[in-house]
């Protein structure tokens, strides 16, 4: 926050990106940029889940192509060795989609915030209590 006085000889503290949003403690976070670092945090985490969901896919894919080539090829050892590493593959993949499943609830969750913190926004600006 930004140190303002006002003709009162009030201090006023304002956000420097939203200077809409006033304080009188300097120590106060801007509510519209702490929802921007939320969002933006959890989209990050959201991209890496998915990330991590997409390498777990290309993992099961090679996994089943060594799996069937194996089979083709080597002995029915090397083909069981091959069939336990798909199924690992699998269970890291499904632990993925778990991951990517949690980072978007917690996604809807912010902007849920997001949205309550606008109405809120458009209460105060009018003079109502939220």
């Amino acid at each position: 926050m930004v140190r303002k006085q006002n003709q009162q000889q009030a201090v006023i503290y304002r956000c420097p990106t939203h200077p809409q949003v006033t304080s009188s403690n300097p120590n106060t976070k801007c509510y519209i940029c702490v929802a921007e670092y939320k969002a933006a945090t959890e989209a990050a985490k959201r991209a890496e889940a998915a990330r991590r969901a997409a390498e777990a896919q290309r993992a099961v894919a090679l996994a089943a192509q060594q799996a069937a080539a194996a089979a083709r090829t080597l002995a029915a050892r090397q083909a069981v060795a091959a069939a336990k590493q798909a199924a690992a593959a699998q269970q890291a993949q499904q632990a993925a989609y778990h991951q990517v499943a949690a980072a978007n609830k917690q996604i809807n969750a912010a902007w849920q915030a997001r949205g309550v913190a606008a109405v809120a926004r458009k209460h105060a600006a009018h003079g109502k209590k939220s």
